[in-house]
C-alpha cells in the first residue's frame, strides 16, 4: 500500500501513522468494507494447517475470488 494511502486509512480510524494500525483499528477498517477479521483468519490459519500437512504446491486459495496466498 502506498504511504500516502497508508496515512489516509490511519486517519480514517482515528490512528496515528507513525503508531499504526492495532487490533481494534484493523476491525474497523474491516467492517467498513463489509469484511469479518474473525472469519478470514479463520479461514487463512485453518487451510495453513491443513496445507502443511500436505504436500502440494503451499498456495492456499483465500475468498470468494479465489486469491492465492503463497507460504514459504
Amino acid at each position: 500500500m502506498p504511504r500516502p494511502q497508508y496515512v489516509l486509512v490511519c486517519k480514517s480510524v482515528g490512528c496515528n501513522p507513525s503508531d499504526g494500525l492495532d487490533i481494534d483499528h484493523l476491525r474497523l477498517v474491516y467492517a467498513s468494507q463489509g469484511a469479518d477479521i474473525d472469519e478470514d483468519y479463520l479461514t487463512v490459519f485453518s487451510k495453513k494447517k491443513e496445507a502443511s500437512s500436505k504436500d502440494d504446491d503451499n498456495v492456499l486459495e483465500v475468498g470468494e475470488d479465489g486469491v492465492d496466498i503463497s507460504s514459504s
